[in-house]
């Protein structure tokens, strides 16, 4: 079975890095502001260099090279003012925080579930070559990101009405998320999430997907209590995110009457 490389997710990552740098920069209004004001300095020494000893050039010079230093300050001051003014106004209306949650989606959710269904592919077709440490490795990641992800979507239940849509003209120009993508998103963390089988002092089974199911997979572990320890302690951390997840779900379908049948 095929699976994707954990190089491909770390490559989407650091590109997904890269465009939140290269964001940073453009919107560095701060570090535009210093770099005009070195710009100048060293263009006003070099100038009253070229100068040499006319002292009436260099006091005309002096006098214009501080009005513009001025100026500088004065302006960026009145831009942040501005820029904090509309940031105020966005962060009173939930704006900033719905930007900030589908971007979140975009990058973080969507990575994350790719790293979890990539860790259980892992476990489908190498679980006979690799030891039971490894198999309680990729189980616990496997975990660990599906959680990961359901904290993040859990998240956005302050602003769900804006940040989810089933209306194609909002995705298109309101930049919102589809609910097919979250119900997508929610199906595969589902059906990745590993259950565990276990007989005390004989053996653990950890099962993924339901039995029947062309992708089912069982793992079998020798019983030991460190190893049901573990399992035990994440069966307990799986419950509460699972909790979470579903309370969301309902939460979605009271705010979207129209997809019930999505959300079943």
């Amino acid at each position: 079975m095929k699976y994707i490389k954990f190089t491909d997710w770390q490559e989407l990552g650091l590109k997904k890095d890269v465009d939140d740098i290269r964001r940073t920069i453009k919107s560095n209004k701060s570090l535009i502001s210093t770099t005009c004001v070195e710009t100048i300095v060293a263009i006003i020494s070099l100038m009253l260099s070229f100068f040499g000893d006319d002292d009436e050039k260099k006091i005309i010079f002096f006098n214009i090279s501080i009005i513009i230093l001025l100026a500088i300050p004065i302006f960026s001051g009145l831009w942040f003012l501005v820029n904090l003014v509309k940031d105020m106004y966005k962060s009173s209306k939930g704006m900033l925080n719905v930007s900030d949650k589908i971007d979140s989606f975009d990058n973080k959710v969507c990575s994350w579930t790719m790293m979890s269904t990539s860790y259980v592919d892992i476990l489908r077709s190498c679980h006979q070559s690799i030891n039971e440490e490894q198999i309680l490795f990729l189980y616990q990641e496997i975990n660990y990101y599906i959680n990961k992800c359901i904290e993040e979507i859990y998240s956005t239940l302050p602003v769900v009405g804006k940040v989810y849509t089933c209306e194609p003209n909002m995705i298109i120009n309101g930049k919102h998320i589809s609910l097919s993508r979250l119900y997508n998103i929610i199906s595969i963390l589902k059906r990745a999430r590993p259950y565990v089988e276990s007989d005390e002092q004989t053996y653990i089974r950890i099962i993924i997907s339901e039995y029947g199911e062309p992708d089912f997979c069982s793992l079998m572990l020798d019983y030991s209590p460190q190893y049901m320890a573990i399992v035990d302690f994440q069966k307990k951390v799986n419950e509460k995110y699972n909790n979470f997840l579903n309370d969301f779900i309902i939460i979605v379908k009271d705010k979207f009457d129209n997809v019930s049948d999505l959300f079943k």
